[in-house]
């Protein structure tokens, strides 16, 4: 375990706004690049008071292959922090876990703020890195170990479930838009909401468990687009409104403020429904009613393994014309590109 922690945490710093409204990366061990740096910033919401008014608590993103957590603290005391007034702390690393980075930046929040001393900060974070574990004396629940924390767990963390209760037959669209490997942005007014959503989406494609395509929260500033097209594929949250509006940004548009699922004009065909679709969307529905998340995951993952080996039952490389031997030419189209995202030999 040890071992593995110290190749997932890749580094910790400290933001700090001052009642000048400066905000800027006070100290970081053992750095981080001028990207990430201009990023963390920018999803730092500290970058002005309405910004700081609604900044979560914790915060869960990705930029590139680096996972990123924060914890904000919005009240400090004069007395430590002098002209000081807010700061958050961020966690870069290697792995999704966002229950245990919460949990590591809560004690790392507690020991800063009772400091204003990056020291105090350092050490626990050292600790962590070479035994995975570290504890703050004094301070009642204030000791952490990573090995309580399970991967497998993370995944499972948001419900499926809730997701196809929201959204009903419509569900059948994020689904299509997962296997194919299609570009999501969901638009939300609350942070929370956007973390709670992004992350249960990947569990529509259960047998390739890829978080890695979760971008569950952005900005618009330019290194985070760039990112976004270089990453070519995702299910990327935001706030912003100017995101949600450039639809040549995403294939699958889905507003939480508005419970409502929009394809883009561009995406029209590769959203077409079949009779298959119809199978799928019957099988969520019915399963979500029984409450029970993992029956909805096992289930549409015995469904996904039926498809997917039927396409290699007919051999490689596959071609429309094999495929649509035994489907309509909707389904047909379907399965070619799902053929495609799971990267399966086709006929040139």
């Amino acid at each position: 375990m040890t071992t593995s922690q110290a190749r997932e945490l890749l580094s910790v710093a400290i933001i700090e706004r001052d009642r000048n409204a400066d905000v800027r990366v006070v100290w970081a061990y053992p750095g981080v690049d001028d990207a990430v740096r201009e990023v963390v910033l920018s999803r730092s919401f500290l970058t002005s008071e309405a910004e700081v008014d609604r900044a979560p608590s914790f915060l869960f993103s990705r930029f590139g292959s680096t996972w990123i957590y924060q914890a904000v603290a919005r009240k400090v005391d004069p007395a430590v922090f002098g002209n000081v007034s807010q700061f958050a702390i961020v966690v870069c690393a290697n792995d999704f876990d966002p229950e245990k980075y919460q949990a590591l930046l809560r004690l790392f929040g507690i020991a800063y703020l009772s400091s204003a001393d990056p020291l105090s900060v350092l050490r626990p974070y050292l600790s962590v890195f070479t035994t995975a574990k570290c504890k703050l004396e004094g301070i009642e629940s204030g000791s952490f170990d990573a090995s309580s924390f399970d991967a497998r767990r993370a995944f499972l963390a948001s419900p499926i479930s809730a997701v196809v209760k929201r959204f009903g037959p419509e569900t059948i669209l994020l689904w299509n838009a997962v296997m194919l490997r299609k570009r999501i942005v969901v638009f939300s007014h609350q942070v929370a909401d956007l973390l709670q959503f992004t992350r249960s989406l990947p569990l529509l494609a259960w047998h390739r468990q890829n978080w890695g395509i979760l971008r569950p929260y952005v900005t618009i500033t330019e290194p985070e687009i760039r990112d976004l097209k270089a990453t070519g594929v995702y299910i990327a949250g935001t706030t912003d409104t100017r995101l949600s509006s450039r639809s040549e940004m995403y294939d699958l548009l889905v507003d939480l403020s508005e419970d409502s699922i929009v394809v883009a004009d561009h995406a029209r065909d590769d959203f077409a429904l079949s009779s298959m679709h119809k199978d799928v969307a019957k099988l969520l529905l019915e399963t979500a009613e029984q409450g029970n998340d993992q029956a909805v995951i096992k289930s549409l993952a015995l469904k996904t393994r039926e498809i997917i080996g039927k396409l290699e039952s007919l051999g490689t490389p596959l071609s429309f014309e094999k495929v649509r031997q035994d489907a309509k030419p909707q389904l047909a189209r379907f399965l070619m590109s799902l053929a495609q995202a799971e990267g399966m030999e086709i006929a040139a």
